[in-house]
């Protein structure tokens, strides 16, 4: 079981909700070889880019535009298993679940305007906001983040792009422990998926309206700011952090926006596993499915005998055997 907390000082820190209510993270304390380690997730949850869709959003989804419901605590599945048997590697690790109540993709980073809706964009500031608060011994004891060895910030979905967008920064700011990633969700082609190209996508508007932080070295390196908004471009070019991949070749959500065509399937299924083949490190399912790593699939499902969190495991502690585990149709 995760206890709920509330960032502290959060309006000063610009670490709210887009409502202004305090951002809120759910914690469980590790122990015995978990102490010193920690897994930081991010919350899955989509998206507005302007301010009539965010206005649909928090009237429709009021628990991703507000912490006002959130309850006292919360549990989580998967690689948050406490149980050995199911999750050997990870079920005594000190365990955070950040809550998405920001939209931006964790990106934003601007306080209200007279903008309609009045939204507060905070994401990046609540993620830094809860790193600072977990170093508190005060509140978190001897084995607090500042005295954190390792640290695994993962995010499904929503909170899979936020990884992306953040891990670098995360790495830079946790620089005496060894960070890595866990990527659920959202490692795709834009052209399997027939969006546009990268180039062609002009973000300047979001940007601005949601005050969006972009990775350091993609904004040193990249012509234009637009190009550093788009996900995958920051993943293969510019992330330099470890990471591993999830991401199902069928995910039904990714293929929304396509002809849904069995062709068109199959193209994307075969650029996933292309991706994640030369990646390196990832799992790759055929099992129409949109997340794992915090359901019980992430170690009821198997490819060729090996579930998603042994796939990480084996990667995450260098153990022998392929570290890109990609099923064949």
């Amino acid at each position: 079981m995760l206890i709920r907390f509330f960032v502290k000082d959060a309006a000063a820190r610009n670490a709210v909700c887009n409502d202004g209510t305090d951002a809120v993270f759910y914690f469980a304390v590790g122990s015995g070889t978990g102490e010193g380690k920690w897994i930081i997730n991010l919350e899955l949850g989509g998206d507005c880019g302007t301010p009539e869709a965010c206005i649909v959003r928090a009237e429709s989804r009021p628990d991703k535009a507000s912490s006002a419901s959130y309850p006292e605590t919360t549990t989580r599945n998967g690689i948050f298993a406490p149980d050995p048997v199911l999750n050997p590697d990870f079920f005594n690790w000190n365990a955070v679940h950040i809550k998405y109540c920001s939209s931006a993709w964790w990106r934003g980073s601007k306080a209200a305007t007279e903008e309609p809706g009045g939204f507060h964009f905070g994401g990046h500031d609540i993620i830094h906001a809860v790193l600072e608060d977990l170093q508190d011994a005060a509140e978190f004891g001897s084995d607090n983040l500042a005295n954190a060895t390792a640290v695994i910030l993962s995010g499904e979905s929503a909170g899979a792009v936020g990884v992306k967008h953040n891990l670098d920064r995360v790495a830079e700011t946790l620089s005496w422990a060894d960070v890595r990633g866990l990527d659920d969700s959202v490692f795709y082609s834009r052209e399997a998926l027939q969006l546009k190209p990268a180039e062609a996508i002009k973000y300047t508007d979001r940007i601005e309206y949601q005050g969006l932080v972009l990775d350091d070295s993609c904004a040193e390196e990249e012509p234009e700011p637009d190009i550093c908004a788009e996900t995958m471009t920051v993943a293969l070019r510019h992330v330099t952090t470890p990471y591993f991949v999830v991401i199902d070749q069928l995910d039904p959500i990714a293929l929304l926006g396509t002809d849904g065509t069995p062709e068109r399937r199959e193209i994307v299924a075969t650029s996933v596993r292309q991706l994640v083949t030369d990646h390196g490190a990832g799992f790759a399912p055929r099992n129409k499915q949109h997340v794992w790593l915090g359901l019980p699939q992430a170690y009821q499902y198997h490819i060729d005998g090996t579930s998603m969190l042994e796939a990480f495991g084996r990667w995450y502690f260098g153990r022998k055997g392929c570290s890109a585990v990609v099923q064949r149709p």
